[in-house]
């Protein structure tokens, strides 16, 4: 999709769906639908004509992962949003709004990069404040639509609040009664793995929607996937693994076709890709429409308040440490090159200062807000939802994160408000161990037994968290996929892209090929990537 903003119209239209109306053209992607279990599509959308009819848009009550566009005749504005939970975005400069990074920046006339994006990116693994790689390409704010009228595109504000301020919703339970009744007529999978998060969105569900299960792996003697079998069974779903072979991917080729195909927003590392879309593909040929995942699941844990383990209750908020242990974790600012020092330098004090304006009485709180931001607010590669099959985060809806944030600061330890949704919707899956050895059961005996194992647990994080600090260590995880990424430094496309990137000031001119973590190559890659697209 594409939209010209000095000429009030669509360029290009593929990939959005029209409905009209008397006075309103409504163009729209993705899923989209309206709190009380109001049918997704259509019918949703009819409420947000009325509302438009009005005068107001009620954008609290609109879930999904969608961008609507509306068109009022009668007043020649045009009216554009992406949803609240920056599930997904829309790109936009000064002439032009696309769903494609890469359309953007073929349209540029003089395209540059981002260099204050490109440090962050490869120092933080993630770029901020809706920023691109791209100078002047910026993305919709969740919190924020847009107007367009006489060749203008002015920001107003949705009043959907934010952390802190009261949902309007009433329970975990009641918010996924109405995800049932408004995806009913979708056929639905839900990604199933060994923990909590995605336990959590298969048993608010359980008993309310028809929908299957699956895991992706390789690695048929991981945890993961042996807990989510077991979980099914019990459940009695339908159950799938689905198996990508590796064994003879081109890895080039995986690189360079995901990077077109995702429009410049993806970048994983080949393994990630190739599963990704070979389940995506696998599901999609079985009709399937809506991908359930448990993703933002740490939104409802103590996951981002473990640096004051176990003393939650303390007042005083040490953003300096947050900043080190949960957002440059992988040391990766020791292979920047002299373009980015000056960069960097001043990185860590801009973000602190502007973070501080999401502070809280209680340091919970505030590393909460912070692991928003982190990971569920500002993404630069916000999901792609070109394509057949949709993947539907509801744990990273704004209205269910901001319920889960005004919960009493005791129901995040030890999972305990992901247990209790748990044990009351699904109470057959709750003993069932996750791959932290801990349960999901409201039993005395098993929250004894899950607390010693959580503090065995956390005192084992901390000491690896100390010691990837003093050995310059990248943070691993236990993986699902067998994976050999040994001849990735090999490729020619990794050899080329480290050049390119020490040549323009971005890597280290002493760091050899060796030298680089494979988690940060694959980076240089992606970068090199889009170089060739702004230098064509």
């Amino acid at each position: 999709m594409i939209f010209n903003i000095k000429e009030g119209r669509f360029i290009e239209k593929e990939n959005v769906k029209k409905i009209q109306y008397e006075d309103y053209d409504v163009y729209y992607n993705g899923l989209i639908f309206e709190k009380g279990g109001v049918k997704a599509g259509k019918e949703s959308i009819d409420i947000i004509i009325g509302e438009c009819e009005k005068g107001k848009i009620q954008f609290q009550n609109i879930y999904g992962i969608y961008y609507i566009i509306i068109k009022n005749k009668k007043e020649n504005e045009w009216i554009l949003s992406a949803d609240n939970s920056n599930m997904t975005t829309l790109f936009f400069d000064d002439y032009y709004i696309s769903d494609d990074f890469l359309e953007m920046v073929n349209r540029m006339k003089n395209p540059q990069m981002n260099n204050k994006i490109v440090c962050e990116y490869l120092s933080l693994l993630r770029g901020f404040y809706y920023e691109t790689f791209v100078k002047n390409i910026r993305m919709f704010q969740n919190l924020f639509y847009y107007k367009i009228k006489d060749g203008k595109i002015e920001e107003l504000s949705k009043n959907v609040g934010y952390l802190g301020e009261k949902s309007s919703i009433e329970d975990i339970t009641s918010f996924f009664a109405d995800v049932a009744m408004s995806l009913n007529d979708l056929k639905i999978v839900s990604a199933l793995t060994g923990g909590y998060d995605s336990r959590m969105v298969v048993a608010s569900l359980n008993d309310k929607i028809q929908f299957d299960l699956f895991i992706s792996g390789n690695n048929e003697d991981s945890d993961e996937i042996k807990i989510s079998k077991l979980v099914a069974k019990k459940l009695n779903k339908k159950w799938k693994l689905i198996k990508p072979d590796m064994k003879n991917v081109n890895k080039t080729e995986v690189l360079e076709k995901n990077f077109l195909a995702s429009g410049g927003r993806s970048c994983y590392n080949t393994s990630g890709v190739y599963r990704i879309n070979y389940f995506m593909d696998v599901l999609a040929n079985e009709k399937y429409e809506v991908l359930l995942t448990g993703d933002a699941g740490d939104m409802y844990k103590d996951f981002w308040d473990k640096q004051d383990y176990p003393f939650y209750y303390k007042k005083h908020t040490n953003l300096k440490m947050f900043y080190s242990f949960r957002m440059e974790a992988n040391n990766n600012n020791v292979f920047l090159g002299d373009k980015l020092k000056t960069y960097y330098n001043k990185q860590k004090c801009d973000i602190i200062e502007n973070m501080k304006k999401y502070k809280y009485s209680q340091a919970v709180k505030s590393y909460e807000s912070f692991g928003y931001i982190v990971d569920w607010r500002k993404n630069v590669f916000a999901s792609n939802i070109n394509r057949n099959l949709i993947i539907y985060a509801p744990l990273q809806e704004l209205e269910l994160i901001k319920y889960a944030f005004d919960q009493p600061i005791k129901k995040r330890y030890f999972n305990l408000l992901q247990r209790e949704v748990i044990a009351k919707n699904a109470p057959q899956i709750a003993e069932i161990i996750t791959t932290n050895g801990t349960t999901a059961t409201l039993n005395k005996a098993n929250i004894i037994k899950d607390i010693w194992y959580e503090n065995v647990g956390q005192i084992k994080r901390i000491f690896r968290g100390i010691k990837r600090k003093i050995y310059e260590k990248e943070k691993t995880m236990a993986k699902v996929m067998i994976e050999d990424d040994s001849d990735l430094k090999e490729l020619e496309i990794s050899r080329e892209a480290l050049k390119y990137c020490q040549n323009v000031g971005y890597i280290n001119q002493k760091m050899r090929m060796q030298d680089i973590p494979v988690t940060l190559l694959y980076k240089i890659i992606y970068l090199y990537q889009l170089s060739k697209k702004i230098n064509r």
